[in-house]
């Protein structure tokens, strides 16, 4: 395995072998930087329709958009009853899909 020589950086002054060491530049290039992410495109105008059904046959409905994971993961964050739904219906209400 071969070492990349470092990116040029400040190194701060320090004590090497009893012998202050003044600041100074080490290295040569430009820092690397992380690869950007793709971000996801959104749909606008798209909202759907997400009815949770729980087992005591009551149920809840919630109107939100964006992507049906993105509806389902805010509905559930919205939910009232203090049980788990044994059901989520998502329908899609407005809007275009591809």
């Amino acid at each position: 395995m071969v070492r990349k020589s470092p990116y040029k950086h400040p190194v701060s002054g320090h004590y090497r072998d009893g012998k202050f060491i003044e600041n100074y530049e080490r290295g040569k290039g430009n820092k690397p930087t992380q690869p950007r992410g793709v971000k996801p495109r959104t749909r606008a105008g798209v909202e759907y329709n997400v009815v949770f059904s729980f087992p005591d046959g009551s149920t809840e409905s919630y109107n939100t958009g964006g992507t049906a994971t993105g509806a389902l993961k805010s509905a559930v964050g919205m939910i009232q009853q203090p049980m788990i739904p044994k059901r989520a219906t998502l329908t899609l209400i407005g809007g275009k899909t591809r």
